[in-house]
């Protein structure tokens, strides 16, 4: 299956679901969550400060999880109809 199938396929399951369920199918669908780093080394970059949610070779991040996996949605829901 094509990536773009894939990632619509996961946006419609995730957006089925509400927050915490979000969180889960995501990980279920093999997708990665990360929090901000808590290492104080790493907060010169501004990545490092920020949620981050990763399925399918997109990547997104966000002020909390939630926001982070609804920017995913955002960014896949595009792809899937712009193509990578």
């Amino acid at each position: 299956m094509s990536p773009n199938i894939l990632a619509a396929t996961a946006v419609a399951e995730i957006t089925a679901q509400q927050s915490l369920y979000q969180i889960l199918r995501l990980q279920d669908l093999g997708g990665v969550l990360t929090p901000p780093s808590d290492d104080p080394t790493d907060w010169c970059e501004p990545e490092n400060l920020t949620h981050r949610a990763e399925l399918h070779g997109i990547q997104a991040s966000g002020s909390d999880t939630i926001e982070a996996i609804t920017h995913w949605v955002k960014i896949a829901s595009v792809r899937k109809f712009n193509g990578p």
